[in-house]
């Protein structure tokens, strides 16, 4: 068995991976280990060779149905974690403030590059004119990117808050469709990568992984600037617009 999550950053890829990784005894493949995911390197390389069976990986790669032509080919299932776009870009402001800066991106490493878009809003306060920049056109990729991976049939999509109301519920449900375990597996499952655990295990990726604190830290500015550029898509992906 092969799974590939695919997913923009804070949605909670790590947690989703550990949870199907524990749940199927798959092999984790991190850093510069992961198989290719772009496009252009899909059409070079093709990635029949460089995900063996028994793994798990996940990439933030933007979405092409090449992409995922070649992933079911292989054959993996794919799947992505969808979170409500509020939380996420709460998430995606704090864990940039904490990411160092580097004149030079290293592939594989979680560094600021300088002419990265989020790059604005480093050190500068939640309600900052260079953090509302940001929200208003640089957090556009990553919710598209949302709406362009839940809209392929042929991925399977887990929603964030279900795993926290009821992670029985929606492992039962999404290994069900992969492949139908023993629930007693899947309760090991949550056991194991539960989010105090996994804040221990990954300090630099797993935060809160809190639902819904978005409501009482964003302001009515925030809650404007998603209404006008990122109504729709909030919609599209099944969430309220604030």
């Amino acid at each position: 068995m092969r799974i590939v999550v695919a997913s923009p950053p804070r949605a909670g890829n790590h947690w989703i991976k550990c949870l199907l990784a524990n749940v199927y005894g798959l092999r984790q493949i991190n850093g510069r280990n992961k198989p290719v995911g772009k496009r252009r390197e899909v059409r070079r390389e093709g990635v029949d060779l460089q995900l063996p069976d028994s793994s798990i990986f996940h990439q933030h790669c933007v979405y092409h149905s090449e992409v995922v032509d070649a992933w079911t080919g292989i054959p993996a299932h794919v799947v992505t974690i969808v979170r409500d776009p509020y939380d996420v870009f709460l998430s995606y402001y704090r864990w940039s403030q904490e990411q160092p800066v580097l004149k030079i991106h290293r592939k594989g490493d979680d560094f600021q590059r300088r002419d990265h878009p989020r790059v604005q809003m480093v050190g500068q306060p939640l309600d900052a004119p260079e953090t509302l920049a940001y929200l208003s056109d640089g957090f556009g990729q990553i919710i598209r990117r949302a709406v362009k991976w839940s809209q392929d049939e042929r991925v399977m999509i887990v929603r964030y808050e279900h795993l926290h109301e009821d992670p029985v519920a929606e492992l039962v449900r999404i290994t069900n469709l992969i492949e139908p375990v023993p629930q007693k597996r899947i309760e090991r499952a949550i056991k194991r990568c539960s989010i105090d655990n996994m804040r221990v295990l990954q300090p630099q990726t797993v935060k809160v992984g809190a639902v819904g604190k978005s409501r009482q830290e964003l302001s009515p500015e925030h809650l404007r600037v998603f209404r006008t550029h990122y109504g729709h898509m909030i919609r599209d992906l099944g969430y309220d617009v604030l």
